[in-house]
């Protein structure tokens, strides 16, 4: 992790992810919910948007003070993981938003197929 000083995205780099993340979390997709633009990297001087992914408060503060939470409703958060979750959700936000999209609907369901 970088010890530079952290650089701010501008308002048309938040606009820009908000739109490709259609507004929610890459992870949870939990609408309703603050949200934080993560360096996947952990370089805060990283600002170009494919080091950004969109997480929820929830999300985000789990990856960075995992110890805290006993319970969550996915895996690990580590920077590998984020960034799958932020390419398939870009994806299939992109794909939605065509004028004839092949995806109708995503479903997001955690935990065992027991618990399920």
């Amino acid at each position: 992790m970088s010890n530079s000083k952290r650089k701010n995205l501008t308002s048309q780099q938040k606009e820009e992810l908000l739109s490709m993340n259609a507004g929610v979390c890459c992870v949870c997709k939990i609408r309703g919910q603050g949200v934080n633009f993560h360096h996947i990297d952990g370089d805060k001087t990283n600002t170009v948007l494919k080091n950004l992914a969109v997480l929820c408060v929830i999300d985000h503060d789990a990856h960075h003070r995992p110890q805290v939470y006993t319970e969550m409703n996915h895996l690990e958060l580590e920077a590998e993981k984020i960034l799958k979750y932020k390419l398939e959700w870009e994806a299939f936000v992109k794909e939605a938003q065509k004028e004839n999209p092949k995806v109708l609907a995503v479903i997001n369901v955690y935990g065992t197929e027991e618990s399920i």
